[in-house]
């Protein structure tokens, strides 16, 4: 079976990313059909951008990128606007019986770049629109967030978040969501995706590197405490950093004073002023020691800060798969996060949970974790986590196959009766 992968390049969405590289890893162990694994490279791209998949694939297939925004209906028109139209109509019909017709160019061909080289079938992130739609195609639907949280997003962003996701759940043969509650979402707002979607239990691959050095090493090389709680999250609104400043404001009137170190890029594309407000009531409150933000860093510091915390937290409103916990699960990490659905999914061995909403419920959880328990690895909860990853990875390699199988057949199905 040959399968291209399609995704964004990594300065884009580094966690979508990382998703590709813990699927493409998990296929690598196994062994019980020849497989051809090609990455979808865009043409003006840089092969940099896709260092992190590149060891794991066959070859590279250049192809054209789909231009970035999709058409909208037009708006209600004004009276100017109708009138302005009205003039524009009458000097057309004047030119029209003045000068010839020009001569409209055909459509242009189909882009069949994958059925040309020989692709059985594709992986892809969603795209705006598609071009090549050769082969039989499954898509990764990764959230339907802005049904849940529309104030994040103007009218318009929702609306061509719609018509995308319109279009790519009629033209998927298969749709994939990582969490049932993300398959809930897409069936219930989409009505051409019903019946199209298969939940994939994705599993986080980490690097054998992670457990050779003492992870208090790489907590001294960015002056940290020896004791702290990670928070990995990007610096989203919806990402809810303000509800642990909330929380730490209320344990120190109880003169407790946890530290909670912060990585991500501290940017929202969606609400430029929500960083600066965060780091303003940071300061105001005297948090500064407590809360630490150490913008990005490299994905083997990840991994360290992980371990050599009291947990990883996780106090998100919303996720439709919470990469965060599922690399916590695979490390062997105990996890404080929020109450999702998509989160307790991911059932992390000694997971604990609490209201999103609720800053005082977050408050009690890390007091009682900092007064009990030690910072560092829990050498037996990653002895654990490292015996079952080559299973899980193998199950979820599997399941994914199956279900290429199944889109291959649906598509032939669906050809064989005319309906492609």
């Amino acid at each position: 079976m040959k399968i291209a992968f399609q995704t964004f390049t990594r300065p884009t969405w580094m966690a979508g990313m990382v998703t590709f590289q813990d699927l493409l890893i998990a296929l690598r162990t196994l062994d019980s059909e020849p497989l051809e694994l090609d990455l979808v490279q865009w043409e003006n791209s840089h092969v940099e951008d896709y260092e992190l998949l590149l060891p794991y694939v066959d070859k590279c297939i250049t192809a054209k990128f789909p231009k970035t925004k999709p058409d909208l209906p037009p708006r209600p028109r004004s009276k100017i606007e109708k009138s302005n139209a009205l003039s524009a109509r009458v000097r057309r019909r004047l030119a029209r019986i003045l000068v010839p017709p020009p001569v409209v160019p055909p459509p242009a061909p189909p882009d069949e770049t994958m059925r040309e080289n020989g692709v059985d079938c594709v992986f892809s992130v969603v795209m705006e629109p598609r071009l090549d739609v050769s082969v039989p195609l499954m898509v990764w639907i990764y959230d339907v967030q802005h049904h849940h949280f529309p104030e994040l997003l103007s009218g318009r962003e929702r609306r061509e978040r719609d018509m995308v996701l319109t279009r790519e759940s009629e033209r998927a043969t298969r749709l994939i969501a990582k969490s049932t509650s993300v398959a809930q979402d897409v069936e219930q707002f989409f009505p051409g995706a019903r019946g199209k979607v298969r939940i994939l239990n994705w599993v986080s691959q980490i690097p054998a590197g992670a457990y050779d050095n003492a992870p208090a090493h790489v907590a001294r090389k960015y002056n940290l405490p020896e004791t702290f709680f990670y928070l990995p999250n990007q610096f989203w609104m919806h990402k809810n950093h303000t509800l642990v400043v909330d929380a730490l404001e209320r344990l120190r009137a109880r003169n407790v004073y946890p530290v909670v170190v912060c990585t991500g890029k501290p940017h929202d594309d969606r609400n430029a002023e929500y960083v600066g407000e965060l780091l303003s009531k940071i300061f105001a409150l005297n948090l500064r020691e407590q809360f630490l933000v150490l913008g990005s860093v490299p994905r083997a510091d990840v991994y360290a800060l992980m371990r050599q915390s009291l947990a990883v937290l996780n106090p998100s409103r919303f996720e439709g798969f919470g990469l965060s916990v599922s690399e916590a699960k695979s490390l062997g990490k105990r996890v404080l996060v929020s109450d999702l659905p998509s989160l307790r999914e991911q059932d992390a061995p000694g997971a604990r949970y609490f209201n999103g909403n609720d800053a005082q419920e977050l408050a009690d959880n890390l007091e009682q974790l900092w007064r009990t328990i030690p910072p560092g690895p829990d050498f037996e909860l990653e002895g654990q986590a490292r015996a079952a990853l080559p299973a899980r990875q193998r199950a979820f390699a599997s399941k994914f196959l199956d279900v290429a199988r199944e889109t291959i057949q649906a598509f032939q199905n669906q050809r064989a009766q005319g309906a492609v």
